[in-house]
């Protein structure tokens, strides 16, 4: 599935063509249970549909599941990176800001306290240099966000979010700078939220995604830079 669904977002098949269930089984020497699985798992994504007497027939990217993690990873993979990049930034400056002001307003009792022990764990973890640890919490703070919008359509965003931190992180294009400012962002977005100041909320979180942002208006280079927070 990985390797079908690979060169379908890479467009080395195109939408129209088509694959069969015996020509999977012949390539990968596999039985037709597991080419059934793996095409159904594709379906699921948007990548393909069965129709009669034409197999598995690929779709037009309009047509994929872009929003699904599996799919977002598969793109973050290939030749189409930058542009998957592109439109989740884009996505991010867009949404993350007016997240904020919202989870300010409406985060419960229990949200701002974690988001406050976040904050300081965060400026722990950028003053003794540690990298992964400022990862695992900038996850865990992005998450938290969009949780405490208390909007069902803002929490269908938290997979997507997720996929693009670890996509950018595991393609040694790490999800924010490690400068004192950015850390500084990040905690201040954190006691904002947790204090329910919706305007420093807001304010912090425009300064935490303001690098993608300027990246993408002076060439956005995911191979060659670290793009943004």
């Amino acid at each position: 599935m990985e390797q079908l669904g690979r060169e379908i977002v890479d467009e080395v098949v195109h939408a129209g063509d088509s694959y069969t269930l015996e020509q999977i089984q012949h390539r990968f020497n596999v039985s037709r249970t597991v080419a059934r699985d793996a095409m159904r798992s594709l379906e699921s994504l948007g990548l393909v549909m069965g129709r009669r007497r034409v197999g598995l027939q690929v779709l037009d990217r309009s047509e994929w599941n872009v929003n699904h993690p599996r799919v977002i990873r598969l793109r973050l993979k290939g030749p189409g990176r930058t542009h998957q990049y592109r439109e989740l930034a884009e996505l991010r400056v867009a949404i993350e800001p007016y997240a904020a002001r919202l989870a300010a307003l409406r985060a419960d009792d229990e949200q701002r306290q974690r988001l406050r022990l976040l904050a300081q764990d965060m400026k722990d973890a950028g003053a003794a240099g540690d990298l992964t640890r400022f990862l695992h919490l900038d996850a865990e703070l992005h998450s938290l966000l969009l949780a405490a919008c208390h909007n069902s359509h803002f929490g269908t965003m938290e997979p997507v979010v997720q996929a693009v931190l670890a996509g950018r992180s595991g393609g040694g294009v790490l999800p924010f700078s490690a400068a004192t400012a950015a850390v500084a962002d990040h905690v201040r977005l954190a006691f904002a939220v947790a204090d329910g100041d919706a305007d420093a909320a807001e304010g912090a979180s425009r300064a935490v995604v303001a690098e993608v942002k300027n990246s993408l208006e002076t060439g956005f280079d995911p191979e060659g830079s670290t793009p943004g927070p």
